[in-house]
């Protein structure tokens, strides 16, 4: 979990970005069931973010 909050704060921070509470927990959560599934996948997942934030 702390992986995929690390993720989401570190690329709102970079970019200058913000979202909204409700929003930026539905995304930690979504990040982090794709990184149980799948441990190797934040780098893919920061790429992704880049596209859709």
């Amino acid at each position: 979990m702390i992986e995929a909050l690390t993720i989401v704060d570190s690329y709102l921070a970079e970019h200058n970005k913000r979202m909204d509470s409700d929003k930026k927990a539905e995304l930690v959560v979504s990040i982090y069931d794709l990184l149980c599934k799948s441990p190797e996948a934040g780098s893919t997942i920061t790429a992704m973010l880049k596209l859709a934030v």
